[in-house]
């Protein structure tokens, strides 16, 4: 594409607040819907509060699930709820005393009753096996199976946290939705005193480049959406976000994280990847300095990629009957 043909196109300003900002799954809360649903009672006390919501794509969930179980939930993934612990993985269920941890939650979900709700739900959790034998699941441990009708608001309160050990959240298997996050970057341009600077950079430099506006011009059309390419790139720029994380370097030094957040343009897996690649594999500047692509950010605890461990949201809650985490160990 001609440059006089980008100079001539009314260009946004790139500051501009985003765009489709509230269907972001990252940045929901829960309980959000109006009105919200009412809390189910239990005799066994938990924290009941409203959270962060917690957004785990497909993909992610099933990483290293077996096959056999994971070909079930993509083929029914409506029929199932993932059930993540708080700092799920190996090392949880080897301490002593978590070996039955998902019969534990089991019995917990039992426990609650929901308005409206006469009977106790009719729900089963069954174990997930690994790709790699003698392993567990890096974040989904179980899945629970219950009949919707019965049980309708485990979804919506999506974590409890009953005690240091028994916390965990349920989520739905969302085939339908990539994750938001697209990158992570650092280097000594990158500073909350330069946010304008970092975000006008990237739109600015995907703007000019042909291989990224021909992407987003072929996905766009193909998903039946009007307009020319300038059109397609201009409305897929709106949605960019980013967000800064206090980091350390390898030496100890700091070192800030910013986090690169759009909506997904598609949920074409092959397509969705390309769209990644392109923006993962280009070059940024602020002035003289480059933004250089860093390793993904995991939360250790509720397995998010949009903080680090010691920036987890939950533990923080009032209220909180979870482990806590001073940024060294949990407690």
């Amino acid at each position: 594409m001609a440059a006089n043909e980008k100079e001539s196109y009314p260009w946004l300003d790139p500051l501009m607040p985003p765009k489709c900002v509230s269907d972001n799954p990252h940045t929901k809360r829960t309980r959000s819907s109006d009105p919200p649903p009412e809390l189910p009672t239990s005799h066994v006390a938990y924290t009941d509060v409203i959270y962060d919501h917690l957004f785990l794509p497909l993909n992610q969930l099933l990483g290293n699930v077996c096959p056999e179980q994971a070909e079930l939930v993509r083929t029914a993934p409506e029929d199932f709820l993932a059930v993540v612990p708080y700092r799920a993985g190996n090392g949880l269920f080897r301490e002593k005393g978590n070996q039955w941890l998902n019969q534990d939650i089991l019995a917990f979900l039992k426990t609650l009753r929901f308005p409206g709700v006469v009977d106790e739900a009719d729900m089963a959790l069954a174990d997930l096996a690994t790709t790699t034998e003698g392993a567990t699941p890096s974040q989904v441990e179980a899945v629970l199976q219950a009949q919707d009708e019965q049980n309708p608001d485990t979804k919506g309160m999506q974590t409890f946290a009953i005690d240091k050990v028994l916390t965990f959240s349920v989520l739905e298997f969302e085939p339908t939705q990539f994750s938001w996050v697209i990158s992570n970057f650092s280097g000594d341009s990158v500073s909350c005193e330069v946010e304008g600077e970092i975000l006008t950079a990237i739109k600015h430099t995907l703007w000019y480049h042909n291989e990224f506006c021909f992407l987003v011009d072929k996905i766009l059309t193909k998903a039946g959406i009007p307009g020319t390419v300038n059109d397609h790139v201009v409305h897929v720029i709106a949605t960019f976000t980013i967000a800064f994380f206090d980091n350390t370097d390898e030496w100890g030094w700091p070192a800030t994280i910013v986090q690169l957040h759009s909506k997904p343009i598609t949920m074409d897996g092959e397509d969705h990847q390309a769209y990644l690649h392109i923006i993962r594999t280009m070059r940024f500047w602020v002035d003289m300095v480059q933004l250089k692509l860093a390793e993904s950010i995991d939360c250790q605890l509720c397995k998010a990629d949009t903080h680090p461990t010691y920036g987890c949201p939950f533990f923080k809650m009032e209220g909180w009957y979870g482990l806590t985490y001073d940024g060294a160990e949990c407690h």
